[in-house]
């Protein structure tokens, strides 16, 4: 009895052994390791991409499928092949094939089936090929930010909403374009911001969980009304609607600077770059933030890693130029507005006269003025006149422009409190009557 026992033990011990030789021989675990390694790989790579080439997160969920699928498929080929030397394709072989591609198919055809289509998960956002093609042209526009772009953007855009009355991103966009606008006209910006404003509301009233068309709204209310606690309600709303939406933090960050509050300001603007580490608006966005808080070296060494990676990115050259005039290196800010009006389409001899009276102001003491064929070639709102007006030595000027600014809604009114060129403003008792009506004083 004894004796049998042993024997089996001994037979299994044989057969233990001689599976673990075979498995060492055919290298399936060694085939199986590279197999999971190679899968985690590709993986990995079609998540880092997926979302900047905007594929479906279905696309995602089917590779993972194939690949669960296809462990057990490089299990077989290793057990009948992973041997050094030449081996044969069996039947057997063929036959466990058959069955592993069989079943994984069918799981896959399965799940296929039971998805939603593309089009339910990446919902087209208008059925109106007319409206899509003048959407994409206006938002192309948009970007380029500059005082030749928008007009046309605009009108792109009242095309695409014109086609699909329903066509939420569309109306959106809509209202950005006209905020953005007003910052290349000197007139009164009203009937613009009322228009930005029926845009933002009809953005908001197709699509509520959009966050963009909230914060449309809210920078209306910012732009139009100074009403700065709706419009924290307004931010808040796109918060919830989407919390990684980096839009709604840049813009929180804008309205808590306005009233003063730096560091919870700065908090935002990190937390939006953070949301779209690669985005120019968001780097420019903790730019500007250094920059009204008075970091100047900072701020400039930040601008020029943005230039770095965004060497065309407009509102970067133009901010660095006016860090660089704060810092005294009028020889730097004359090459960064050079290349700001280059982009911008505007002539470039205009910024060599800026800088140039820039300088004389500072080293005479003695203001200069500009001469009024300048502000004719060049287009720029109110408040912008102002912080240019202010750095030749131009107060009176300066004021006199913020108070048009204030009585129009001109862009950046929001910012006049904190903004260090109005710094030598304060003690004007128009300067401090323009915060009271803006509420920020």
């Amino acid at each position: 009895m004894g004796r049998r026992r042993t024997s089996r033990a001994a037979r299994f011990r044989v057969d233990v052994m001689g599976i673990l030789q075979e498995l060492r021989a055919k290298k399936l675990v060694q085939w199986s390791a590279a197999y999971v390694a190679g899968a985690a790989g590709l993986l990995g790579f079609l998540a880092l991409v997926s979302e900047p080439w905007g594929w479906s997160p279905r696309v995602q969920q089917g590779a993972q499928l194939v690949a669960l699928v296809g462990l057990p498929v490089a299990i077989l080929a290793a057990w009948f092949h992973g041997a050094a030397g030449r081996q044969e394709v069996r039947r057997s072989e063929v036959a466990l094939m058959i069955v592993a591609v069989l079943v994984g198919g069918g799981v896959l055809v399965a799940w296929w089936s039971a998805s939603p289509d593309v089009e339910d998960v990446v919902e087209r956002p208008t059925n109106s090929p007319e409206a899509l093609a003048a959407f994409v042209e206006g938002s192309r526009l948009v970007e380029l930010r500059s005082p030749a772009s928008l007009p046309s953007a605009i009108d792109s855009l009242e095309r695409a909403v014109g086609y699909d009355p329903e066509f939420a991103e569309a109306w959106t966009t809509l209202a950005v374009g006209l905020l953005m606008s007003g910052r290349y006209q000197a007139g009164d910006n009203r009937p613009r911001l009322a228009r930005a404003d029926a845009a933002a509301r009809r953005a908001v009233e197709l699509d509520a969980s959009s966050a963009e068309a909230w914060v449309a709204r809210a920078r209306v209310e910012i732009a139009r009304n100074f009403a700065w606690d709706e419009a924290e309600l307004l931010l808040r709303r796109a918060q919830e609607a989407d919390p990684r939406s980096a839009e709604a933090h840049r813009w929180r960050a804008v309205l808590l600077e306005s009233q003063g509050r730096a560091a919870e300001a700065m908090a935002e603007a990190e937390t939006a770059l953070q949301l779209q580490s690669t985005s120019p608006d968001q780097r420019h966005g903790v730019g500007v933030r250094l920059y009204m808080s008075g970091q100047f070296g900072r701020a400039r060494d930040w601008y020029g890693a943005l230039l770095a990676a965004s060497p065309d990115y407009p509102l970067a050259h133009e901010m660095l130029g006016l860090i660089q005039v704060q810092l005294g290196d009028f020889g730097a800010a004359r090459e960064s507005w050079r290349r700001w009006a280059e982009i911008s389409g505007v002539p470039s001899p205009l910024a060599d006269t800026l800088v140039n009276r820039i300088e004389l102001s500072q080293t005479s003491g003695t203001a200069q003025g500009l001469p009024d064929w300048y502000f004719e070639q060049i287009p720029l709102h109110p408040v912008y006149r102002a912080i240019v007006l202010t750095l030749v030595g131009d107060r009176d000027a300066a004021v006199e422009w913020l108070e048009f600014g204030l009585a129009n809604r001109s862009p950046d009114m929001h910012s006049v409190g904190v903004r260090p060129e109005f710094s030598v403003l304060r003690s004007d008792p128009r300067f401090r009557a323009i915060l009271d009506e803006v509420g920020l004083s």
